[in-house]
């Protein structure tokens, strides 16, 4: 709204997207909006209002009131309508809390897809999130997700934050590992894997007369003159620190000689999940077992995804974790290899490799009391059915010479008076032998 009497110097305007506050009814909702015309058109009358300006209603829905979605309340503190901000660089401030007080986190999710995780100030109902932004002229949009850090609760608050300072303005909208052939190709991520970073964001000047000159970028080497367009994007590589936190700051100069810094912080993040194994002790060993549970602990910097065990006889089966895993897996009679495999949330994958030879047991029981005698045919199918074809190659088998034990039968069947053969339990084949 525009006043005869001159109009206010704020530097930002905030607009917001959300439910209105809980427990109102249509009817006080209705009361709410009438107020805030009365209020929006009472100065009008006193001072008179340009022709041309249009009527701000307000905006009995706005986020910076108290709301409350699937039972987590929230409330944005700062930046809020009519905050003077000098330059592109400010902290959203926002209070969230439920009822019974559990653990909330908070990310914020700028223009451009660069996640911001917020940092909690205070716990419980007094918990406080302040979150760093770059700003560009022109809107900003924001998405604010808040969750329970243990539960299944969690709600979307969006907010966008219009920049209008006189200062150039600069939003760092994006990080990205640089590509095979170390160019950036515009493909993002919160999370970078490779030394060198893609930074992407926006440069702007308040006034169509001016322009931007010039984006430095500085991570952990020396600064880095950015590829600007002709729309104010730019694109520029910088060094990150490895496996850690570090902060790129971008400084902007437009065509009066004005400069101005933002800030962002990245993470490094070029190594795959910590795989520890606590059981069974060792990684290498021979069982009998026909089921074998394996236990261990896992971390990574920048957070677990997901975590698979692997082997070749039951293929990949995906498995829960929360800092520590367990899971029981069927072995095979000889050799397993078992993979187990950690992703974090920037794509490493960590690994840890078991072998373990399960033997097999053969158990001969002793005959039945009633039964006779036992006999076990050592035939190859017979060893087939109790060893592998490598356990029955190293078998040693005795060596019996059968040729006196034949010659002997045939004499005993060629003169069974004289070996003592009775001849009344012959049949029909022991006949034909002795004929022959």
């Amino acid at each position: 709204m525009r006043f005869a009497g001159g109009k206010p110097k704020s530097a930002v305007v905030v607009a917001a997207r959300g439910g209105h506050a809980p427990g109102q009814s249509a009817r006080q909702r209705l009361a709410t909006s009438a107020v805030a015309l009365l209020l929006a058109i009472l100065p009008c009358f006193v001072a008179g209002c340009e022709a041309d300006a249009p009527l701000d209603y307000g905006d009995p829905t706005s986020q910076e009131g108290e709301t409350v979605v699937g039972g987590i309340y929230a409330q944005v503190l700062a930046p809020r309508s009519g905050d003077a901000i000098t330059g592109p660089a400010a902290d959203l401030v926002v209070a969230a809390w439920t009822e019974e007080g559990t653990a909330l986190e908070v990310a914020v999710t700028l223009a451009g897809g660069r996640t911001v995780d917020a940092l909690r100030e205070g716990s419980g109902r007094n918990a406080v999130f302040v979150a760093p932004l770059t700003l560009a002229h022109g809107n900003n949009s924001l998405r604010v997700r808040i969750r329970e850090v243990e539960g299944s609760r969690s709600r979307i608050l969006d907010y966008v934050v219009s920049y209008a300072g006189d200062a150039p303005g600069v939003r760092i909208s994006a990080f990205g590992s640089q590509a095979s052939d170390g160019s950036c190709d515009g493909t993002s991520a919160d999370i970078v894997t490779t030394a060198t970073a893609c930074v992407y964001g926006v440069a702007t000047a308040r006034r169509a007369s001016q322009s931007i000159s010039s984006v430095t970028l500085q991570g952990s080497g020396g600064p880095v003159d950015a590829t600007v367009q002709s729309d104010g994007s730019f694109v520029g590589a910088v060094e990150v620190a490895p496996d850690a936190a570090s902060t790129i700051t971008a400084t902007v100069t437009d065509s009066d000689g004005r400069s101005e810094q933002a800030r962002a912080p990245i993470l490094h993040d070029g190594m795959g999940p910590s795989i520890g194994v606590t059981e069974p002790p060792d990684t290498e060993f021979n069982t009998t077992e026909a089921v074998l549970t394996i236990a261990g602990t896992v971390s990574d910097a920048s957070g677990v995804r997901s975590m698979r065990i692997e082997t070749g006889a039951t293929g990949t089966t995906a498995i829960p974790f929360d800092g520590t895993w367990s899971w029981p897996l069927r072995l095979v009679v000889g050799s397993n290899e078992i993979r187990v495999v950690a992703v974090d949330h920037a794509g490493n994958e960590g690994v840890r490799v078991l072998r373990v030879v399960r033997d097999r047991v053969t158990t001969l029981l002793e005959p039945a009391e009633s039964g006779g005698a036992a006999q076990l045919d050592l035939d190859r199918f017979g060893l087939e059915s109790l060893l592998s074809p490598e356990d029955a190659n190293e078998l040693v088998m005795a060596e019996i010479e059968m040729r006196p034990f034949l010659i002997e039968a045939l004499n005993a069947i060629r003169s069974p008076a004289q070996y003592g053969v009775d001849t009344t339990q012959w049949s029909d084949a022991e006949w034909n032998l002795y004929r022959l």
